[in-house]
């Protein structure tokens, strides 16, 4: 039976987002500033990153661009299970002979969704973000400077190349998550380890994560603090990275980004679960 969608479910799912981005955001924003900052000095590791950082601003650098990052995920985690429950269970209630709550043709679907939630809502404040971290300089610099001058579109250059991103994410992540869960259940038929269940799921996550996702979070990076690269299609943006980083480059920041993903999976996992039971 599909569990109807309704305003209590979806107002628990909203305060369940917002408490697990207030939670979490105290380890996630340093994670992804590590990541930004790797990805942008590919030829440094990410201990060497870590303390030029610290070097250069001391630990409570990390809390640069905390500005646009906690809104933004903020929003990110209320918006996005809602959304994500709406759309999963919408599918399967009107087309019934095409999706299933056991199939992973209506998680696809429902990751394109967020992939444009995504796109069309958050990209904004993580152009800002990437802005900030590239240059030191102000939020209203920018918008002054780019948005007066150029349009909001210019908050989005990386639109085409962030629906992939976002895209490839959540369908990997949905998919593998539920696989991985249902293949363990075939050990443990009485489900008696669900915390174990869990984490093996979100390192299994992970791993795929980080192999089929990290050349495109690269690229969609690289596209929004590179004013030269906004201008050519992603493939040849794809071929300059290469030349210029080599195949690693594409993997630059892959500790961080391991660390926050196994953790982003695990407090997912769980909230996924209540969604697509």
């Amino acid at each position: 039976m599909v569990h109807p969608v309704n305003n209590e479910s979806i107002f628990s799912l909203i305060l369940l987002g917002i408490k697990r981005s207030s939670l979490g955001f105290v380890l996630e924003h340093p994670l992804e500033l590590t990541k930004f900052l790797s990805q942008i000095n590919p030829s440094l590791s990410t201990r060497q990153v870590i303390k030029n950082h610290v070097q250069s601003k001391g630990l409570f650098g990390f809390t640069d661009a905390i500005m646009v990052n906690f809104p933004r995920r903020a929003l990110k985690e209320s918006v996005r299970w809602p959304v994500m429950a709406f759309t999963h269970n919408h599918l399967v209630k009107k087309f019934p002979k095409v999706f299933t709550k056991e199939d992973n043709k209506s998680k696809i679907i429902t990751a394109i969704f967020i992939a444009s939630f995504n796109t069309l809502v958050l990209l904004p404040f993580e152009q800002l973000m990437a802005w900030r971290l590239k240059t030191e300089e102000c939020y209203t610099s920018y918008l002054k400077k780019t948005v007066t001058e150029n349009g909001l579109l210019s908050l989005y250059p990386a639109a085409r190349i962030n629906l992939i991103h976002q895209g490839i994410l959540w369908a990997t992540y949905m998919t593998v998550n539920n696989e991985a869960k249902r293949k363990f259940d075939l050990f443990d038929k009485e489900k008696a380890h669900p915390y174990f269940r869990q984490a093996v799921a979100s390192i299994i996550t992970a791993v795929c994560l980080i192999i089929f996702v990290s050349p495109v979070d690269f690229t969609k990076t690289w596209i929004q603090i590179d004013k030269d690269l906004q201008k050519l299609k992603i493939s040849s943006v794809v071929k300059t990275l290469k030349g210029r980083h080599g195949l690693m480059g594409f993997y630059a920041g892959t500790p961080s980004n391991f660390i926050h993903t196994v953790f982003h999976a695990t407090l997912s996992g769980y909230i996924l679960d209540q969604i697509l039971k």
